[in-house]
């Protein structure tokens, strides 16, 4: 036999204070029994009710907002709770703490912002994209249903999304237009931001949230650029990111595919940069800073540096930047190979030279026994030389950009970059994670 069991509360003592409230706020309406509208109006009037409800929402886990994205708002019961506690929030604080993560009450300002802190969907973190919904949604939202069974009840805007579904279905470079309700003054339709192919959806936000002070933004953007988490009315816009010579990669990973006696690596169909990068022999990362102006994709070795001519790197991007200080200063994660000399080695070449020279002429030239002397490491197959967090490499060809192609066609060339990207978007901390980001998850099976 079934029965119907009470719904469990997921926070006990939330539960247990919206009950007392609940008693408090009947009995001062009627207390021994007896009507008192005065006492109830008082409760009224400084949010008791309110607060009783939201802390019941609260106690069973409900949500307190309704409507999702674009249309999220706070429940005007939590709207007016936030209000009356807002003068207490410091002291209650204080008197939660201590108690289990969730239990303590947050500050007023966290439960109004919600609608701000709720995150765009990305898909390549979790979602579809428009050009395919079935990936979040059932094969029937594309059906003559669709909208009955995955709209929000209102003819124009469940029409406006459905057309837009199907015109872009299996087409993710397909363009569409979206729309976005902002406050007046506002221009652009940004990365990260939450639009809809229906816009009379985005004008119905501009209604509920934005009280009718509001402008209409439309942009044409392709389909796989927006993502849904499962409302195929709104969407997150996530702008495409531009593989500049993306050729480049494509090639590179082919060219590893062929045997070693073409001249590949003989590395699987799927390899990575990284795959590339190893086999290839650049497995050390080290750093290059530099007050170079201008882009550039090969090195110019220094001649005056303390340790004779090369690039200089340094293990640690901190102790790089200590040399370039100006307007244009930027560091190059970078990636190195070889066999290096140490110190001991070094120094033993370089006992060997000077005395070479000094047979020769006692006044021989200082950068002159350091050039020959890295000329004698090199000749003894040596590609750099390590000395405490530096590393000074000797051919330009030993270094690569963390970026880069890795294409083993042009293993020998001095090209940091194999035709990716310029030096100074490198330099950019932001556009190094998401080129990393989105590299890994092309190229990583």
């Amino acid at each position: 036999m079934d029965y119907i069991r009470p719904t469990p509360q997921q926070n006990p003592i939330l539960g247990l204070l919206a009950e007392r409230l609940k008693q408090a706020q009947g009995f001062a309406a009627k207390p021994f029994g007896y009507s008192n509208p005065p006492a109830e109006m008082l409760m009224n009037l400084l949010g008791i009710p309110a607060v009783q409800q939201t802390m019941e929402r609260m106690a069973y886990g409900e949500p307190l907002t309704t409507g999702s994205g674009m249309t999220t708002q706070v429940r005007p019961e939590v709207a007016e709770a936030a209000l009356t506690v807002a003068p207490a929030a410091g002291l209650l604080g204080k008197a939660t703490k201590g108690l289990p993560v969730g239990m303590s009450i947050k500050p007023v300002d966290d439960i109004l912002s919600y609608r701000g802190s709720h995150q765009a969907p990305n898909a390549r973190r979790y979602g579809a994209t428009l050009d395919d919904l079935t990936k979040i949604l059932p094969d029937d939202v594309y059906s003559s249903q669709g909208k009955q069974l995955y709209g929000i009840g209102d003819k124009l805007i469940d029409s406006e999304w459905r057309i837009a579904a199907l015109k872009t279905r299996g087409k993710p470079d397909a363009e569409v237009e979206v729309y976005r309700a902002v406050p007046k003054g506002v221009k652009d339709i940004n990365d990260g931001d939450w639009v809809s192919t229906s816009k009379a959806y985005a004008k119905q936000h501009g209604e509920n949230t934005l009280n009718g002070e509001y402008d209409i933004l439309t942009k044409k953007v392709k389909a796989k650029t927006l993502s849904t988490e499962g409302y195929p009315y709104e969407y997150g816009y996530n702008k495409e990111f531009e593989y500049p010579q993306q050729a480049a990669l494509d090639t590179a990973q082919k060219n590893a595919e062929l045997p070693i006696s073409e001249g590949g690596l003989g590395l699987p169909p799927n390899n990575t940069s990284m795959d590339r990068a190893k086999a290839m022999g650049f497995e050390t990362d080290v750093y290059h800073a530099t007050d170079a102006p201008q882009d550039f994709s090969t090195f110019t070795p220094s001649v005056k540096g303390k340790m004779g001519i090369g690039v200089y790197t340094s293990f640690e991007p901190a102790y790089a930047e200590r040399y370039a200080g100006g307007e244009t200063a930027r560091t190059m994660p970078l990636m190195s190979r070889g066999e290096m000399a140490n110190v001991d080695t070094r120094t033993e070449v370089s006992d060997l030279v000077r005395q070479q020279l000094a047979n020769e002429n006692p006044n021989f030239n200082i950068q002159e026994w350091k050039r020959l002397s890295n000329q004698e490491l090199a000749n003894r197959g040596y590609s750099g030389l390590d000395v405490d967090k530096e590393r000074l490499i000797f051919n330009p060809g030993d270094l690569r950009s963390r970026f880069a192609a890795f294409d083993p066609m042009r293993r020998n060339e001095s090209d940091i970059l194999a035709g990716l990207l310029p030096v100074s978007l490198l330099a950019d901390p932001e556009t190094r994670r998401k080129l990393d980001e989105e590299l890994s998850l092309l190229y990583t099976k």
